[in-house]
């Protein structure tokens, strides 16, 4: 019996041409929107929306847009989020937060959405913190790894994120950080930070 994780990557190979080259060289990619929900210093939620390609986004569709109008039903985009949204959500949407070199743990996302902009397929999943930290006077680290190599992420590079009811001071930057990369050392991902002096 196939676990949750191997069902998730097959159905992902699924809409690429080979699995060797989906190993070595994801076809799926990734673009990630950050969204932070913020009490002045204090993070209350996080969102992350996900924009795929648009080869992928074009399988997905052709997948789940059963009557072929290009959009996206209610039942539609329902069975989207069941099966794609729930196994992101299964691995927090591949999502590490480390919190002044503290790993924090993300529950699994309260809410998961899905639609389409400008034809391509975005999954959005949120998540509700209960410990709520405060990030004055320190950083907040976002790192998005697949360690399967299944998805190459990238933050937006235009909007990496975005903070609601944020304090002035509060603060994004995006880099890469190679202290922090894997499958083998060949992957150096991006880091998304958040700092409040």
């Amino acid at each position: 019996m196939k676990s949750g994780r191997g069902r998730f990557t097959i159905m992902l190979l699924m809409l690429v041409s080979s699995a060797g080259q989906a190993l070595s060289h994801p076809d799926v990619s990734a673009t990630a929107r950050m969204e932070f929900r913020m009490d002045g210093s204090r993070l209350i939620g996080l969102t992350q929306n996900l924009v795929f390609d648009d080869a992928t986004s074009r399988r997905l569709i052709l997948r789940f847009d059963k009557d072929r109008d290009g959009r996206l039903s209610e039942a539609e985009r329902g069975a989207l989020i069941e099966e794609t949204g729930g196994r992101l959500a299964d691995r927090q949407f591949f999502v590490e937060a480390i919190l002044a070199n503290r790993h924090l743990l993300l529950p699994r996302a309260s809410s998961i959405s899905a639609d389409l902009l400008e034809g391509r397929v975005v999954i959005s999943g949120a998540f509700a913190l209960p410990d709520l930290p405060d990030v004055r006077g320190q950083t907040l680290s976002l790192v998005i790894r697949d360690p399967d190599l299944t998805i190459a992420f990238r933050f937006d590079p235009g909007r990496p994120a975005e903070l609601v009811d944020a304090s002035p001071a509060c603060r994004v930057d995006v880099r890469s950080d190679p202290a922090m990369a894997y499958f083998g050392g060949l992957v150096t991902p991006e880091v998304l930070t958040l700092s409040c002096p």
